[in-house]
């Protein structure tokens, strides 16, 4: 697993910055600038330091740290397969709210539609509704339909005609 973007917003000198991350990275610049508000705000994600007051630029808004990442092996993958979007990459953000209590928030790549949305899969478990989508072709030719099989017919659809679909990020 690699770091491939960084997001940090509101952390100590950074108001907001986005950097790709290649396979070897090097931080240079003036005295001053911000080099090391980066490396603190990676040790804060990852819990090797304490959140402080003095880690907001803003004391009045929340500060986070969001990371996305790559080439995941297959225990991560298994490990985070909730989270992982279609480019085989998870995105987690770190949320520092302003009494010092952090947390992580995993985004989901869910489908545009409404039909293969995991929330949505309890108002497929009959075969009049079902039937008024793709996934009938997804779930056992007969029998009652359980909500796991609608969960999984989701999710056979979306790796099957991934390329087709539209996805939204939601935190």
């Amino acid at each position: 697993m690699r770091i491939e973007t960084i997001e940090i917003k509101n952390w100590r000198s950074i108001n907001h910055l986005i950097a790709n991350f290649n396979d070897f990275v090097v931080i240079i610049g003036q005295n001053n600038h911000g080099k090391s508000n980066i490396i603190s705000s990676l040790l804060f994600f990852f819990g090797k330091i304490k959140p402080d007051k003095q880690d907001f630029l803003d004391s009045n808004i929340p500060a986070y740290v969001e990371l996305k990442f790559s080439n995941l092996d297959v225990n991560d993958r298994t490990t985070f397969k909730k989270y992982l979007s279609n480019d085989n990459t998870i995105k987690v953000r770190k949320i520092l709210n302003l009494d010092l209590k952090f947390s992580y928030h995993g985004y989901l790549e869910l489908p545009n539609e409404e039909w293969l949305n995991p929330s949505n899969s309890g108002y497929y478990t009959n075969r009049d509704s079902l039937s008024e989508t793709p996934l009938i072709d997804f779930v056992p030719k007969s029998g009652r339909i359980s909500k796991a099989q609608v969960e999984q017919a989701q999710t056979d659809y979306i790796f099957a005609n991934a390329a087709y679909l539209e996805f939204n990020y939601t935190l």
